[in-house]
């Protein structure tokens, strides 16, 4: 038995969300909404952005897989599909199969956006990579797609920390406190899984302190929405105002972000670090799923 999406998400208790799997389910969990996990940037070193890289803590790229890897074993844990889109060395089978049969429209599509005047420094690779997880998501009818990164600060000397949750805004610019105050629209499906994260992230324990939350927050004076900003991304949907499948991104606090536990100083690098924003982000999507809209 196919679970419905609509089912599945109308009220269900966290507690009892395995155990509803089992029943409906049985042991054939690929029938369960796919969640497509997509660790920011890549490996490659020729047409794309590797991230941001700080001395003794690494690459953004590596650390991202590592929290995008043990998010998915979590929700894996659950009951959940799940797929990450790639590892440190090549994207999924799945994902390079659908961009590569589908190269000609997800360009069209890039070249579309620039004559839109969309903000966004892509390369064409990224450009279409970005476009073909989230055309891929929608084929699939995927239920969330969240992609991880973490945050750097263009002054190498300044100090900032706590994680974002964003959405993908229809209008084509950034989305700030300080500008463009009533131009904010999105997809109710993205913004609901982004507050599902944005409150397990900030519910999280590391040592004896939550995770930092930042104090970035989106003009609207009917919710709390604290630590989250809207901007036009290929991977937060391209400005469509509604999605099928409902994305996010998660900037995990900065490079250079100072956590401490046990008395001790530890960076994103960290196991017990990379664990938390995981376990956060995991807990998130299950709490979303377990919200009506």
């Amino acid at each position: 038995m196919v679970l419905d999406r609509r089912q599945f998400l109308a009220g269900l208790g966290i507690a009892g969300l395995e155990a509803l799997l089992t029943r409906q389910l049985g042991a054939d969990l690929t029938k369960t909404p796919l969640v497509i996990i997509n660790p920011g940037h890549n490996y490659q070193s020729s047409g794309y952005h590797l991230g941001a890289a700080a001395r003794g803590i690494g690459e953004e790229y590596r650390i991202v897989t590592r929290i995008a890897d043990a998010t998915a074993e979590s929700l894996r844990s659950k009951g959940i599909s799940t797929l990450v889109t790639r590892d440190e060395k090549e994207y999924a089978p799945d994902i390079r199969k659908y961009i590569d049969a589908n190269r000609k429209p997800l360009t069209l599509e890039f070249l579309d956006s620039l004559r839109r005047k969309h903000h966004h420094d892509l390369t064409l690779s990224e450009g279409i990579l970005q476009l073909g997880i989230m055309r891929y998501a929608e084929k699939q009818r995927a239920a969330a797609v969240v992609s991880i990164h973490i945050d750097d600060t263009e002054l190498k000397t300044q100090y900032l920390e706590g994680f974002t949750v964003y959405i993908g805004n229809h209008h084509s610019e950034d989305s700030h406190p300080e500008k463009h105050k009533d131009h904010v629209e999105y997809d109710e499906q993205s913004m609901k899984l982004g507050l599902s994260v944005r409150d397990a992230l900030a519910a999280e324990k590391l040592g004896n302190a939550a995770l930092p939350i930042s104090n970035t927050a989106l003009n609207d004076d009917r919710k709390n929405f604290r630590g989250l900003a809207a901007k036009h991304l290929f991977i937060l949907g391209n400005g469509r105002i509604t999605m099928t499948a409902p994305s996010i991104l998660v900037e995990c606090g900065f490079m250079r972000q100072n956590y401490v536990i046990g008395g001790t100083t530890h960076h994103i690098n960290s196991g017990p670090v990379q664990q938390a924003y995981a376990d956060g982000i995991a807990n998130g999507i299950v709490l979303n799923f377990s919200q009506p809209l």
